[in-house]
């Protein structure tokens, strides 16, 4: 019977700790994401700003 509680002690412990690890994941997920798209964003306005004829100096102040 101690063995039993054991194993479902240990087992929800473990079901736990993947369950943070999988919140953790999708937190990086999360924000590796938004730091992809403002780093996308950033890079077509430099891009649109150097063919609009900005020295590249002027053009990472507009962009930033």
């Amino acid at each position: 019977m101690e063995l039993v509680r054991d194993i479902r002690s240990s087992t929800r412990w473990t079901i736990r700790l993947l369950a943070g690890a999988c919140v953790l994941l999708a937190v990086m997920c999360i924000t590796l994401a938004v730091a992809w798209t403002r780093k996308s964003d950033q890079t077509a306005c430099y891009r649109q700003a150097l063919a609009d004829g900005a020295t590249p100096a002027v053009a990472d102040i507009d962009c930033e």
